[in-house]
C-alpha cells in the first residue's frame, strides 16, 4: 500500500507493507518550527487551526515540535472546517503579540486569514505549514 499522509497511525507498525512517500507530519513540523526559531529568529509562535482530526494531529505535531525549542504556542486559534471564520482567531493571535503564526487547514480560509491580517495592519509573519486543497 502506497499513501501520501504524514499521519502518525500508518508509520507505527502498521499490521500490513508500508511504503512512506512522504515524511510524517511530526519530521516536517520539527523542520518548519527550526526555521522559524534557528533561522528566522521567531520565539513567540502562535497556530491557526482547522478544527477537524486534520488540524488536531497536526496541532500535536506543531506543539511536540516547539516543546522540542523550549516554547509553547502563543495561541491556539481556531476555525471550523469548510468556513471562512478565521475573525476569533485572528483577535487571539493578535492579543498574544506572536512574531510568527504556523497555520493549517485549507487554502481559502488561510489566505482569508492573511488577508484580514494585512487589512488590519497586523505586524506578523505567517507561515502557511500545512494546507490541503
Amino acid at each position: 500500500m502506497m499513501h501520501y499522509t504524514g499521519t502518525a497511525f500508518l508509520r507505527k507498525k502498521p499490521s500490513f507493507n508500508v511504503f512512506n512517500l512522504g515524511a510524517s507530519y511530526l519530521d516536517e513540523a520539527i523542520e518548519q518550527i527550526n526555521y522559524l526559531v534557528d533561522e528566522l529568529g521567531h520565539y513567540q509562535i502562535a497556530l491557526l487551526i482547522q478544527a477537524d482530526e486534520f488540524g488536531i494531529t497536526l496541532q500535536k505535531s506543531l506543539t511536540t515540535a516547539l516543546k522540542m525549542k523550549g516554547s509553547t504556542p502563543q495561541a491556539i486559534g481556531r476555525f471550523r472546517r469548510n468556513t471562512y471564520e478565521v475573525e476569533k482567531a485572528l483577535k487571539l493571535i493578535n492579543k498574544a503579540n506572536a512574531t510568527a503564526v504556523a497555520m493549517v487547514g485549507t487554502f481559502k480560509p488561510l489566505a482569508h486569514f492573511i488577508h484580514l491580517s494585512q487589512k488590519k495592519q497586523t505586524v506578523c509573519l505567517y507561515l502557511c505549514l500545512f494546507c490541503v486543497k
